[in-house]
């Protein structure tokens, strides 16, 4: 198996992001954070036992599509509601707010229980078996919509504006029918450096595309 990048040691990751910063006029805690944000996709995309699910918003428009050239660093995903009841579709014409009601009260709760019983634990196995326990944690909201991977940087100082952290947001409405392509997202230094252990970056994630638009 090709090393990760992230299996390097700390001062040749370092090294790599200050050289690189300049040409691709990214500072070297935007390049740090980029690669754990690929890291965070392929994790929860490639989960053993996961619901379906899409990669959405912001950073999907700058890191799957190029759609916008600012850095967007929070990771916002939506499970199908499908995975909570295949017998109601709350779009479907007819439906009462009564069941709307609770139709939307147990998507929170489906969503905070996937959070906690799944997603949280394969996250802390994989950032052990990867890197030991040593300033890696999991930080997860009560309701299972907000959780965020600490990571401890190797540039010596923190980031110059973001917390060393990447943010997930989970919310449960999309049906993944209306899904037309599985893509992938590569991190920055890719496109600079083709050594074999940046292939960690990749992460396949499903995608809101209507065909031949932009996602919205």
């Amino acid at each position: 198996m090709a090393e990760s990048f992230l299996q390097l040691q700390a001062k040749e990751q370092s090294q790599i992001y200050r050289a690189l910063s300049p040409q691709l006029a990214r500072s070297p805690a935007v390049l740090e954070k980029d690669v754990w944000v690929c890291w965070v996709l392929q994790t929860l995309f490639t989960m053993s036992g996961r619901l379906p699910m899409a990669f959405k918003g912001g950073t999907s428009l700058s890191k799957v599509f190029g759609a916008i050239n600012r850095f967007s660093e929070d990771v916002d995903v939506t499970l199908d509601y499908r995975g909570l009841d295949t017998s109601f579709d709350p779009f479907a014409e007819g439906a009462s707010k009564t069941q709307l009601k609770k139709f939307s009260e147990g998507l929170k709760s489906f969503v905070q229980d996937h959070v906690h019983s799944v997603v949280v634990p394969h996250f802390e196995k994989i950032l052990v078996a990867e890197f030991g326990k040593d300033g890696y944690r999991i930080e997860v909201s009560a309701d299972g919509e907000l959780l965020r991977v600490h990571y401890p940087t190797v540039l010596g100082v923190s980031g110059d504006y973001m917390a060393n952290s990447v943010l997930i947001e989970f919310g449960g409405a999309t049906s993944l029918s209306q899904m037309k392509s599985t893509r992938s997202a590569r991190t920055l230094l890719s496109s600079s450096l083709s050594w074999c252990f940046l292939i960690l970056a990749s992460a396949s994630c499903r995608q809101r595309v209507p065909s031949g638009r932009r996602p919205r």
